[in-house]
């Protein structure tokens, strides 16, 4: 049984023989080579037997992709799909050793702050439940231990450490980051 997931939108038709443009919500598109099919189902879906599209072209466009797929010939076709979410084998969003991680492999870890001190102590937040964007960096959606919602910054300088092991995130954090949303 595989599982989908959720990375993207159809934009538009594309041209005039039934091709999808499809906006990619992180930009990275390393797994294009890979993707042979695709499902246009809701969100994260695990199901035996999901209603896939065969891929016969994609290729790279501005923020996303241009895929072709079986059954879809026309231009009208095509435009009955605009709006679709996009969903491909979670299999596909698995980082290599050395890699740049892939946003859904870290979904449902559970975030660290870490207070930069003599003591370095580690205060759990909560765990990331989705991910956003503000436009310029990826957020990590994160239900803190009180219900409350928190978006922080997924870049570099405020990570410390990835635990994929024991499925945890250590961040350092300027001041009053998480007071932000309160």
């Amino acid at each position: 049984m595989k599982k989908y997931q959720k990375i993207g939108k159809i934009k538009d038709a594309f041209g005039i023989k039934g091709d999808l443009y499809i906006i990619v919500f992180s930009g990275d598109i390393s797994w294009i080579k890979k993707l042979k099919v695709f499902s246009l189902k809701e969100g994260s879906l695990e199901s035996e037997d999901p209603d896939l599209l065969v891929v016969k072209m994609v290729r790279p466009h501005k923020d996303g992709i241009v895929v072709h797929c079986e059954g879809i010939d026309t231009r009208n076709q095509s435009e009955l799909l605009k709006g679709k979410n996009f969903c491909i084998d979670s299999s596909l969003l698995k980082s290599q050793k050395g890699e740049s991680i892939f946003l859904a492999e870290i979904q449902g870890f559970s975030v660290f702050e870490v207070e930069q001190s003599l003591s370095a102590s580690k205060k759990c937040i909560g765990s990331i439940e989705s991910f956003s964007s503000n436009g310029i960096q990826d957020l990590l959606v994160v239900r803190r231990g009180d219900g409350k919602i928190s978006e922080i910054p997924f870049v570099k300088d405020f990570v410390q450490e990835i635990n994929f092991d024991k499925k945890e995130i250590y961040l350092t954090l300027p001041s009053g980051l998480l007071e932000i949303n309160d």
